[in-house]
């Protein structure tokens, strides 16, 4: 009777012991548009804001497209290259064709070094104005 009771305090600990290694063998992130390296530059530096890492820089649209919803795919890196932690921004503004656009984003975490990608983004096309 004692264990029954003990362990009926905590219904969920073995299905989590028994999740765990799942969670290890989940697999990274990965741009969802590949060659975005055609259409897009990243220049961007670590930084800090109230004590938490950020990362800052330029985001630079390459074609003759006005895009939008640009979402960052942004790597922290362990010392060994390594990604350790992953996360997904967005860069909240339409850009227009051949411009560039600042960015400031929360990094995944306390890292030596930082990756950002383009994870994927909505290429406009037509005149309309009405798009949102």
């Amino acid at each position: 009777m004692k264990l029954r009771h003990r362990w009926s305090r905590y219904p969920y600990a073995f299905l989590l012991i028994a999740l765990l290694p799942l969670a290890a063998d989940a697999e990274l992130l990965q741009p969802m548009l590949p060659g975005w390296e055609r259409i897009f530059r990243i220049d961007v530096k670590p930084g800090e804001r109230n004590g938490k890492p950020t990362l800052r820089g330029d985001l630079v649209n390459d074609s003759p497209y006005t895009v939008a919803r640009v979402r960052l795919l942004v790597d922290a890196l362990d010392g060994s290259g390594n990604v350790i932690a992953q996360k997904i921004e967005y860069v909240p503004r339409v850009m227009g064709p051949f411009s560039s656009q600042y960015f400031e984003i929360p990094a995944p975490g306390p890292a030596p070094a930082y990756r950002v990608q383009v994870f994927d983004y909505e290429r406009i096309e037509g005149r309309g104005r009405d798009w949102r």
